[in-house]
């Protein structure tokens, strides 16, 4: 685990793919297990924007947390409220989904915060996400990413039809100011 993140996916490709396999790769044995590692990292901040954008909890401030070994991915500190969410790419079960929620929990009494803990997790997908959303867990998957992306396009597009056609002349006010300074009323 590191403080520093390599954000340029070029860069982070070679120091994970390339780099640890040189020998590998020369004697044509490399093998794309470690593809994986650098699809998680992405992920994570793919996450972070998704959270950062899309704002689908209220938040002050938005970062990564660390402590002796412990991270958590995510944590989204708002008034009263800290926000914790782990991050995974894989798709995750039940069981799986609600032991990383417990193991997050967990990690909570290791943060120095005054006020009361959500629990999330953004995974590529989720089994069981309405019931541990139900049960008041923050649980999103790529397919949440999807809907809020089609939602914004379609404003995007309202937005720009409504700038397209304006109602009135928006040039008129501009003219009659210019007629103004030349002495005209």
């Amino acid at each position: 685990m590191s403080l520093y993140r390599i954000s340029d996916p070029i860069l982070l490709s070679w120091f994970l793919l390339t780099y640890p396999q040189m020998a590998e790769i020369a004697s044509g044995t490399a093998k794309l297990d470690d593809l994986y590692r650098v699809f998680s990292v992405r992920f994570e901040d793919l996450a972070r924007e998704f959270i950062l954008l899309k704002r689908p909890i209220e938040f002050e401030t938005l970062g990564r947390w660390w402590f002796r070994g412990e991270e958590i991915d995510i944590v989204a500190l708002g008034r009263g409220m800290a926000s914790l969410i782990e991050v995974k790419w894989k798709d995750l079960g039940k069981r799986e989904a609600r032991r990383i929620l417990r193991e997050l929990e967990g990690k909570a009494r290791f943060v120095r915060f005054d006020g009361a803990f959500r629990f999330g997790l953004i995974a590529r997908g989720v089994e069981g996400k309405e019931e541990l959303r139900e049960e008041g867990y923050l649980v999103w998957d790529l397919r949440d990413f999807l809907k809020r992306g089609k939602a914004y396009l379609q404003l995007k597009t309202k937005v720009e039809e409504l700038l397209e056609k304006p109602k009135s002349d928006p040039w008129r006010s501009t003219r009659r100011f210019r007629s103004c300074l030349r002495g005209g009323a």
